[in-house]
């Protein structure tokens, strides 16, 4: 199996899938349900459409948020898709969305696309090999003191937390510099990878939302913990820098 030319398929259909996000306009999106925390919009299950076409000629398996398991695997690998991370944001006119795509087998990564497309910047990585943004080699921050980091966090739509978890939260998050929180965790984790932040860590998190950018964020040098919460897809991911 040559990676750079199954990277290069995730990397044409995160472009194609983002250049259409990127040329939507507000009146041209239908919301499907708008629930709770959570936002569904038509263009979600458009933008998968053109990555699953880009990846058809593909062996390997593949899951995705809106559609679920869409192929078995014939190889033991499967991509992992989030054609739309940071839906509400898209919806409100934020700019922190982007296209994720990750190759794993079972939850060990191998490559990642993430596409922030509103930036024209392109993520991507090869555990082993390395990561890029736009062609160029990334790595992680090597700053180490946690008082002079800067980690990101996620929460999720749906997540009971009691006021002893709440409390051992902040007195983690506290110990750092400063907390960011951007609404998408493919963004969070390639500004891991990049080095523009030292952390991440997100409780209750989905596999599709956080696969691309981890996979980047390992092949950029990052260190990562996980753990499968209750439920098939619910899960603690921690990223650091060293």
């Amino acid at each position: 199996m040559n990676l750079k030319e199954e990277l290069n398929l995730a990397i044409e259909a995160a472009r194609k899938a983002g250049e259409y996000l990127r040329d939507l306009k507000l009146k041209d999106i239908e919301v499907l349900s708008n629930l709770d925390n959570d936002i569904k919009l038509d263009v979600d299950k458009k933008a998968e459409g053109i990555i699953l076409n880009q990846l058809k000629d593909s062996i390997h398996g593949i899951l995705s948020e809106e559609s679920g398991n869409v192929r078995e695997s014939k190889t033991g690998l499967k991509w992992v898709i989030d054609p739309l991370d940071g839906s509400l944001n898209f919806f409100k006119g934020l700019p922190q969305n982007v296209v994720s795509i990750g190759l794993f087998k079972d939850l060990k990564p191998i490559a990642g696309v993430v596409y922030d497309y509103n930036q024209d910047e392109m993520y991507t990585g090869i555990v082993g090999s390395g990561a890029w943004l736009n062609g160029q080699n990334i790595k992680v921050s090597d700053i180490s003191p946690a008082d002079k980091s800067i980690m990101a966090i996620g929460f999720p739509s749906k997540l009971e937390i009691t006021e002893e978890h709440l409390l051992d939260f902040v007195k983690k998050i506290q110990t750092y510099k400063k907390i960011r929180y951007f609404g998408s965790a493919a963004l969070s984790l390639v500004y891991v990878a990049s080095g523009k932040l030292e952390a991440y860590t997100q409780e209750g998190i989905k596999f599709w939302d956080f696969a691309g950018g981890l996979a980047i964020a390992v092949a950029a040098g990052a260190k990562t913990k996980i753990e499968k919460l209750g439920g098939d897809n619910n899960f603690k991911i921690e990223v650091f820098n060293i």
